[in-house]
């Protein structure tokens, strides 16, 4: 039984809210997302308002200029994406509720990915972490949402984390794997990501424990930690790693602007979505659902890559480090390219 007998009857008479007291757990099992701040118990639990955090504006808008969907949307997905497949344990904490799934706090992880504001102190530091970061939504918004508290842009780039070899070989597995339409193994591809990020979570707490004086090099990571990463970059090369005829060069971009190249992937971005978007509608029309299908998966993997890609490009143009914005930029055009390609041929089937 997901649910304790306490929930249960307590949901049977609608008297749940307020039963609880604080620490006291009131829901454990699998949970729906109601909005970009409250589950509800799965079949029929409480409703389970997360305490700390406060959705993105309404009026916030998050991506591409020509489509910019609210922020609080891709909020939604975000905490979908966090609680699928775990079974959570939430407890009531003050005003609100505290859900965990494998130790993640949830609530604390929405600020961290940027998808959610402090709604006090107690999150307070991580929100700065995210918008330092362009964390989610503060890639998009961060100098409209600076403008609106009163506050300047920060320009900080935050201190690297252990890793980075991991980091680099699952994206490079993703853009093989894609190029090879091996989506089975880019959604597994993306599984190992989150376990990455989770461990580099739980490193950077134990560090900023420790104080500024602890050492960052790669030999004093824990052994849990360097197993867990080495073991995550180890998955990610059988994955998605190239080979003949993956398509995964790039074109040499060394002599051209930076600005230049981000024109022409931007002019590229746009042709691939137009592009994708007329062959969804044809064989939707046609009724070929299989290749439907294939055209989203293309269209939701474009976007996760170049989204990455995105991140990076930024940090590396906020380190001066040109050579790595350059490369940044061919892989994302090479992306792009790919799906126009690949949503081209499918339209011509």
């Amino acid at each position: 039984m997901r649910s304790g007998a306490r929930t249960a009857l307590a949901v049977a008479f609608g008297i749940w809210a307020g039963a609880a007291g604080a620490g006291e757990t009131i829901w454990e099992g699998e949970v729906r997302v109601v909005d970009a701040k409250t589950l509800a118990g799965v079949p029929d639990g409480p409703e389970l308002t997360l305490g700390g955090i406060e959705p993105p504006p309404p009026d916030a808008q998050c991506g591409p200029a020509a489509e910019r969907p609210a922020c609080r949307e891709l909020a939604v997905l975000a905490l979908r994406d966090a609680v699928a497949g775990h079974d959570l344990v939430c407890e009531r904490d003050g005003d609100g509720i505290a859900c965990r799934a494998g130790g993640i706090d949830i609530a604390e992880w929405m600020v961290r990915m940027g998808w959610a504001l402090a709604a006090g102190e107690k999150l307070r530091e991580a929100e700065g972490e995210a918008r330092a970061a362009r964390q989610g939504m503060w890639w998009y918004e961060e100098e409209s949402f600076a403008r609106k508290h009163g506050a300047p842009p920060t320009r900080y780039v935050p201190p690297p984390l252990p890793g980075e070899d991991a980091v680099r070989a699952c994206m490079e597995a993703g853009e093989n794997a894609f190029a090879r339409r091996e989506y089975g193994n880019l959604m597994a591809i993306e599984a190992v990501e989150w376990l990455i990020e989770e461990t580099r979570l739980r490193w950077e707490r134990r560090h900023a424990m420790e104080g500024d004086g602890a050492d960052t090099a790669p030999e004093a990571l824990d052994d849990k930690t360097r197993e867990s990463l080495d073991a995550a970059r180890e998955l990610c090369d059988l994955l998605g790693g190239a080979s003949e005829g993956s398509g995964g060069e790039t074109r040499d971009t060394s002599g051209e602007a930076i600005e230049t190249l981000e024109g022409r992937v931007g002019r590229l971005a746009d042709s691939a979505r137009e592009t994708c978007r007329e062959a969804a509608a044809g064989v939707a029309r046609a009724g070929r659902i299989e290749d439907l299908t294939s055209i989203r998966q293309i269209a939701r993997h474009t976007m996760l890559l170049t989204g990455r890609l995105g991140e990076r490009l930024w940090q590396a143009r906020e380190r001066g480090d040109d050579e790595e914005a350059r490369r940044m930029l061919a892989r994302a055009y090479a992306v792009f390219e790919r799906a126009e390609r690949q949503c081209n041929a499918l339209a011509e089937e």
